[in-house]
């Protein structure tokens, strides 16, 4: 199974790994499904300044979220699937 693991230096964290997985739909379509997780651990400056991380997570969640949108509307031409 294709996948890809990155690692992000941040004034906000003192480790990052990021794991993708491209898994194949088992539909028979030419569909993969983008399966992203992530572990990390809020520096000492991004503790108090992320609130223990917790708004951190949610600014990864969002900013993810808009990245595969558009990567999704680019490879697609705009069509979406329900």
């Amino acid at each position: 199974m294709p996948s890809i693991s990155y690692t992000l230096e941040h004034v906000s964290a003192s480790s990052f790994l990021g794991y993708v997985r491209f898994v194949p739909t088992e539909d028979g379509s030419t569909s993969t499904r983008i399966v992203w997780s992530a572990k990390w651990t809020p520096s000492l400056a991004g503790r108090p300044l992320f609130l223990g991380g917790h708004i951190l997570v949610r600014m990864l969640k969002s900013a993810m979220r808009q990245a595969l949108d558009r990567f999704e509307e680019e490879v697609t031409g705009g069509a979406s699937t329900p």
